[in-house]
């Protein structure tokens, strides 16, 4: 993959029209340079557009699951990725799944050692499933 992609070939790498991709960019959804009369899109705006999305699907189905919580973006501590964090319980070690609790569990316990106060205060949750 290079670095910049025509609407086109975002299109292909999607299954959807170059006529979407272009509807974004007037939008002002994906960013994207004009090179000539082509346009020129950045694989990381195309990226962001699309994780921007995940995240708006993922809090959407975390308010049908669970509408009695309030939901607030939030990321992954340990992949990153971007996230619903319910806003009623404080936890500054909110993770997005099993494999990214068990990876940051493992940091912890590589500081603090496993089964000690200092790792319970540290531990990884996963987020409510949504």
């Amino acid at each position: 993959m290079s670095e910049f992609s025509s609407p086109e070939e975002i299109a292909e790498r999607l299954a959807i029209s170059p006529k979407t991709v272009r509807e974004w960019l007037r939008a002002g959804e994906l960013v994207g340079i004009k090179v000539g009369k082509s346009w020129r899109i950045h694989d990381l705006d195309l990226a962001r557009l699309l994780d921007e999305q995940l995240f708006n699907a993922r809090l959407a189905r975390a308010q049908k699951i669970h509408p009695d919580l309030e939901w607030t973006r939030g990321q992954c501590r340990e992949c990153g990725m971007l996230m619903p964090e319910p806003r009623k319980f404080h936890n500054p070690h909110w993770v997005c799944s099993a494999k990214c609790r068990d990876a940051y569990d493992d940091k912890a316990a590589a500081i603090t050692g496993r089964g000690t106060e200092e790792f319970a205060d540290c531990a990884g949750t996963v987020v409510p499933p949504y």
